[in-house]
């Protein structure tokens, strides 16, 4: 018997990124923030710097169904189209992570997952690349 995860989440980063201004823009609150210049590991004191700043949300299902975590993304921004011009925007993309937690045997087993229409149309509204990435753990 396995179990999934299904994370999703929207990113926008640009130098000049104001990220107060985001979420004013978009009415909600990110689920992380990082500051152009912040070290990525806080405790390091040799620790690589962010070179943007980065507003992101996130949503995460303990599930597979990949269209219900991306129609629940889109839900908490549907001003977002709105918003963008209004932004100092170098990058913004949607990510798609999918996990399967299975018995050792099955480790290799191809993964496969669904994206219904109505979310293909509702992702083309926002005309932002999206990245998959999905992997089995072993339990």
């Amino acid at each position: 018997m396995s179990s999934s995860m299904v994370d999703v989440s929207i990113y926008l980063k640009g130098r000049d990124l104001d990220l107060g201004k985001v979420t004013d823009l978009l009415g909600i609150n990110p689920t992380s923030v990082h500051v152009k210049g912040d070290k990525k590991v806080p405790s390091n004191e040799n620790s690589a710097r962010f070179a943007t700043n980065i507003w992101s949300l996130s949503t995460r299902m303990d599930s597979s169904d990949v269209s219900s975590a991306l129609l629940l993304l889109f839900s908490k921004i549907t001003n977002l189209n709105n918003c963008l011009p209004k932004l100092v925007i170098d990058d913004a993309y949607i990510d798609v992570f999918l996990a399967n937690t299975v018995d050792s045997e099955d480790m290799s087993n191809s993964i496969q997952f669904t994206i219904d229409a109505e979310v293909i149309r509702e992702l083309s509204r926002y005309g932002l690349p999206i990245y998959f990435s999905a992997c089995n753990v072993a339990k």
